[in-house]
């Protein structure tokens, strides 16, 4: 029995391809503002015969516009699929850090039957996108952040709530003297700092922890660990349980069996 689960987000267009609930192949790819040209990319890719039987579903912040197309087609919310996602590979898991191109999310007491959550709002402020934004304004691509911040030796602090605030006190820090490779560090706690106290605010924390790698901004070891030790240091009731795998993209191949 095939399976096909499709994330048509804000960034990136995901496939994960079951095959007996085990996993055949899996896609992930920028859209750059063309979801659909990259969803029939990604399917391209898949190689599935056209009269291959399988089930489908979809989830995702982009795909009402697919649902509009044919409304028949399952979907799912965000943060069920992440929910069942998590829970099917992680069963212990107790909370969920999820970081994206423009949303943020937290996800806590997953072992009951009605897990908490909180969301950012209006502002993309703490969000992957706003991260990339403030790489490009120190000249430095996102895939170079991880060397150069094993380069630093401070952190400077910044603001990580707005975009405008932010780039303030980076022209700041730079007429200070202060190191790329610090500004870069101060950055990624500045946007840890906004997470915590705008989206997990008074939340319980509950072990273990698992950090849902959501499109191509944390994708680079120099953030995640440097998001881990920062939630370390902050509170001892934090584990961390790193999984790549595309779990709401796996739960939405599971709604259709």
């Amino acid at each position: 029995m095939l399976s096909l689960g499709i994330d048509i987000g804000t960034s990136t267009v995901k496939l994960v391809l079951l095959k007996n609930q085990e996993i055949e192949k899996q896609w992930m790819a920028v859209h750059h503002g063309n979801p659909f040209v990259c969803l029939k990319k990604g399917l391209s890719t898949l190689e599935l015969a056209m009269d291959t039987p399988f089930s489908l579903c979809v989830t995702g912040s982009n795909t009402e516009a697919l649902l509009e197309q044919d409304s028949a087609i399952p979907s799912l919310g965000d943060i069920p699929a992440i929910v069942e996602g998590v829970r099917w590979i992680i069963p212990q898991v107790g909370s969920v850090i999820e970081i994206g191109s423009q949303g943020a999310r937290f996800i806590t007491d997953l072992q009951s039957r009605a897990p908490q959550f909180s969301v950012n709002e209006h502002c993309a402020g703490g969000t992957g996108s706003f991260f990339e934004d403030q790489m490009s304004r120190v000249g430095c691509r996102l895939g170079d952040y991880s060397s150069l911040v094993e380069q630093a030796q401070s952190v400077p602090r910044l603001s990580g709530r707005c975009a405008v605030f932010a780039k303030t006190d980076i022209i700041h820090r730079q007429q200070e003297g202060a190191a790329t490779p610090d500004i870069l560090l101060g950055l990624c706690y500045a946007m840890i700092r906004n997470y915590k106290a705008t989206i997990v605010r008074r939340l319980p924390v509950c072990k273990p922890v698992v950090f849902n790698q959501d499109g191509p901004t944390f994708r680079h070891v120099g953030q995640i660990s440097r998001v881990f030790q920062w939630m370390r240091r902050v509170t001892t009731e934090v584990t961390t349980t790193v999984r790549t795998q595309l779990f709401d993209r796996h739960d939405s191949c599971r709604r259709t069996l």
